[in-house]
């Protein structure tokens, strides 16, 4: 039986082709599509072959542990048998504290501000003796934050504090843990997003990190192929349901956010976009959680293939939607194919912003 990634790749690959290639004779259409089920199948039954390595005696660092995926991540690797560096900005915080009942002992509680020099050099000292000597197998740049606001909107402090966290940070932590990677030849898997694939309108701070974190990810994988380092991508859908994305500590600085954005934009911009944009596009942007999945469970296991296959794949783009089809990722895939046009309709459609107001203040 196919594995659940490759039947939902078989159904990806039918909706594209069908959609790409509609004008195709129907003996064409069936050739292509046998040979690319075809692929699939060869592909998922050679990574069945491939053996997993133990977790055992393997150390993975996690940054961003308070919360969502990487506290899920951290008590899924402790399970696996991995001992973990689950690095807190809080570290007296709810995520923390549960973090530190584990009693196997192969758990590091330790603070970690990624976009803080300072910290990241004292949080890798620190995990250097952890290690004792032995190198780190897995790093997994997790942490992350959310921001929304069109680019007229967004304040420039806005722009850099998302940057500095979701690009810069990832950069300022892999640079600095990198020797204990190399060493044991083992794996960095960055968390990007599909927005990081496909830009979305309104989250323009967060598509040119995650844009940026993508590329870092591939040019880092290509310079570490020389030391058998392995550079993972991990690209969520739709999982804001599932994490705290959008919960109530999140929502309450994204108002915060909008209030300065308001504060700072120009009198005829208020006029422009209206008094109530950015309380709709919340609204709307919370509404499409109802659409995810209610838990993570497809991430934290892509997650544990990521760092245990001997052949891993290069980028693990996660279905997250509550349906058969997760929209956001589809997206992601339609990119390759579709004429900017059409793709821009697509996103306007499913991912778009309201009406231009007609009316002014």
């Amino acid at each position: 039986m196919l594995e659940e990634a490759a039947i939902y790749q078989v159904g990806l690959l039918i909706s594209v082709l069908s959609s790409g290639y509609a004008a195709l004779q129907p003996c064409v259409l069936l050739a292509v599509l046998c040979l690319a089920i075809g692929y699939i199948c060869f592909t998922a039954l050679q990574r069945k072959r491939v053996r997993s390595l133990s977790a055992y005696g393997r150390t993975v660092l996690i940054t961003g542990c308070d919360t969502g995926i990487g506290y899920g991540l951290a008590q899924r690797l402790l399970l696996e048998g991995f001992t973990v560096i689950a690095t807190c900005l809080d570290v007296e915080g709810p995520g923390a504290r549960e973090l530190k009942k584990n009693r196997s002992g192969r758990v590091h509680v330790i603070r970690l501000d990624v976009t803080s020099d300072e910290s990241v050099e004292l949080c890798f000292e620190r995990a250097r003796k952890i290690c004792k000597g032995t190198g780190l197998w897995g790093l997994v740049n997790n942490a992350g934050v959310v921001s929304f606001g069109d680019v007229e909107l967004t304040t420039m402090d806005i722009f850099q504090r998302v940057v500095d966290v979701n690009l810069l940070g990832v950069i300022r932590v892999t640079k600095a843990f990198l020797p204990l990677v190399r060493y044991t030849q083992g794996r960095i898997v960055n968390v990007t997003s599909v927005k990081g694939l496909c830009a979305y309108p309104c989250f323009g701070a967060y598509n040119i990190s995650k844009y940026g974190a993508e590329g870092l990810t591939d040019t880092l994988r290509l310079e570490m192929k020389r030391f058998g380092v392995k550079v993972i991508a991990v690209e969520p859908g739709n999982f804001g349901g599932a994490t705290a994305l959008w919960d109530e500590s999140n929502t309450e600085r994204l108002r915060r956010e909008m209030a300065d954005m308001t504060s700072g934009a120009t009198d005829e911009a208020l006029t422009t976009y209206g008094d109530d944009y950015l309380d709709q596009m919340l609204s709307m942007f919370k509404e499409g959680t109802t659409y995810s999945r209610s838990n993570i469970d497809p991430l934290l296991d892509d997650f544990v293939d990521a760092l245990t296959n001997q052949r891993p794949a290069y980028r693990y783009a996660t279905h997250g939607g509550s349906t058969l089809l997760d929209i956001d990722v589809l997206l992601t895939v339609w990119k390759n194919y579709l004429p900017t046009s059409l793709l821009d309709y697509l996103v306007m459609k499913y991912r778009g912003i309201p009406a231009r107001r007609k009316a002014g203040r």
